[in-house]
């Protein structure tokens, strides 16, 4: 690959970055939550129970940052927090009933939004363009986050 290839996939990448945060940041603050939350209720969809540390894992957040947001969470209604039977030192969430609904309302939301996004593509390209995505999720989920650094 040369180098301006190089760079104009780093280029379009930023621009995704950037449509991607404006838009969601905008849907999830018309919502009432926090970008962090709406990430955690989203994995939390349809899982009966989950560990903090498998959260934190999944979502590459911090513990220390994740047990701050899930306390919030809590206190507001959209999380529940048990103790695990089986160590009592973890706890298992799952999404309370508020949590539900608020999942329901982001769900219909963004599916209504990504919808018109995708309203003019036929089958074919629509099935190439979720290809895609996978294709790039999968190579930047192989990437090791600590190799490059401008330090």
């Amino acid at each position: 690959m040369t180098e301006r290839e190089l760079y104009k996939f780093r280029q379009s990448m930023r621009t995704m970055e950037r449509l991607l945060s404006s838009n969601i940041k905008a849907d999830v603050d018309c919502c009432g939550i926090k970008l962090n939350e709406c990430h955690i209720l989203m994995e939390l969809d349809g899982k009966s129970l989950v560990q903090i540390s498998d959260l934190s894992e999944i979502l590459g957040m911090d513990k220390s940052l994740l047990s701050r947001t899930i306390d919030t969470m809590v206190r507001n209604g959209y999380i529940l927090r048990m103790e695990n039977p089986e160590d009592r030192r973890q706890k298992n969430l799952t999404l309370s009933h508020k949590g539900l609904e608020m999942n329901r309302k982001i769900n219909s939301l963004m599916n209504a939004k990504y919808a018109e996004i995708l309203k003019d593509l036929d089958d074919e390209t629509t099935v190439k363009a979720i290809e895609s995505m996978e294709f790039l999720n999968s190579l930047f989920s192989s990437l090791d986050r600590s190799s490059i650094c401008c330090r």
